[in-house]
């Protein structure tokens, strides 16, 4: 951003895109024998991705240095439940547990001799 100051810089975020602009006046009053920089206006867009945050925005030394960061997705755990299904010696369901511990003992309980867990 070589020949612009801060005052000439405007950099915000419209839309979920990043835009840089910049303005400069022509000092009339000034007589260069060659300027390298011309005075002119500038417009530069970035898109920013999904959950992209824009931190700061510094000028130094003629460098724009724009902080950006990208905060870790929260992760989704599914925890998937096992169900054991206690069945007679004819296959008629009797009932369903959350262990296979559970479904036999309860088959003792209940004295059922033939059963079945899955």
């Amino acid at each position: 951003m070589a020949g612009f100051t801060r005052d000439q810089l405007d950099v915000s975020i419209e839309e979920s895109q990043l835009v840089i602009r910049g303005r400069q006046q022509d000092d009339k009053a000034r007589q260069y024998l060659h300027r390298g920089i011309a005075a002119r206006q500038f417009q530069r867009t970035f898109v920013l991705a999904d959950g992209m945050e824009v931190l700061g925005a510094d000028l130094n030394n003629g460098l724009l240095a724009i902080d950006l960061a990208r905060p870790e997705p929260e992760r989704l755990v599914k925890t998937i439940a096992k169900l054991f299904a206690l069945h007679a010696a004819d296959g008629t369901p009797i009932m369903v547990a959350d262990t296979r511990e559970a479904a036999l003992a309860n088959a003792w309980d209940n004295q059922l001799e033939t059963v079945s867990v899955h």
